[in-house]
């Protein structure tokens, strides 16, 4: 049996079905529903923080984490239905685009340090980094700032970058270039990339284009 909601279990469904590799990060699977649930809420629509609590990693919905770390088989099961049946009711669409592309320009580190930021989950950072179990993050902590970082995430991407680019995660580094250059890439051009994850310098994300000659242009 599991406790996640129809509307968790869609927009799990969602990122599932189109970031498959966030979406078996049980991490970025959070920051996913809280920055929708999160912008959702700014936007003055539906939004549901039901169960929502503070652990040293940010903001998660309980019952989705127990679901998906105790039965997942199970939540996968149900996600997948409920994004299919439900989801084009459930879910903006192009919100969980916006989203969900951010999720995959940024490291576990980066999303951690962002909801770590904000009020609704720094207002309980003593109790939560002292070890409380179960510490309830509150709506009316949600201020506007928090509301600001929120809308910064939404507007970071238009939607036409993100049908016409691709992600290319390396080590700790989140390289973006478009798909027509990235269609072309060659074994010699991936390792110059893998030596440029090394580089503390560059911050993600980063953005590369290929020049004529075959180039790789950071910037």
């Amino acid at each position: 049996m599991i406790y996640s909601d129809n509307r968790k279990l869609a927009l799990s469904g969602w990122l599932k079905e189109n970031d498959y590799s966030s979406y078996v990060v049980p991490l970025k699977l959070q920051k996913f529903l809280f920055f929708y649930e999160s912008a959702s809420k700014v936007a003055k629509k539906e939004y549901d923080f039901y169960k929502l609590r503070g652990y040293k990693n940010g903001p998660v919905f309980s019952q989705v984490w127990g679901d998906y770390t105790k039965e997942r088989t199970l939540f996968d099961n149900e996600a997948t239905k409920q994004y299919t049946e439900n989801g084009s009711e459930i879910i903006d669409l192009t919100l969980a685009d916006k989203i969900g592309f951010f999720i995959k320009t940024c490291t576990e580190d980066e999303l951690s340090g962002i909801t770590h930021s904000m009020n609704i989950w720094r207002s309980k950072r003593d109790r939560i980094l002292s070890g409380e179990y179960q510490v309830d993050l509150e709506d009316k902590d949600f201020t506007s700032d928090d509301a600001e970082i929120i809308n910064n995430i939404v507007s970071a991407y238009s939607k036409e970058f993100i049908q016409n680019v691709k992600v290319l995660p390396i080590k700790n580094k989140i390289f973006l270039l478009s798909k027509k250059n990235a269609a072309v890439l060659t074994p010699v051009q991936m390792d110059t990339l893998q030596e440029l994850a090394n580089e503390s310098s560059l911050e993600n994300p980063v953005y590369v284009n290929i020049d004529e000659s075959g180039r790789l242009l950071v910037d």
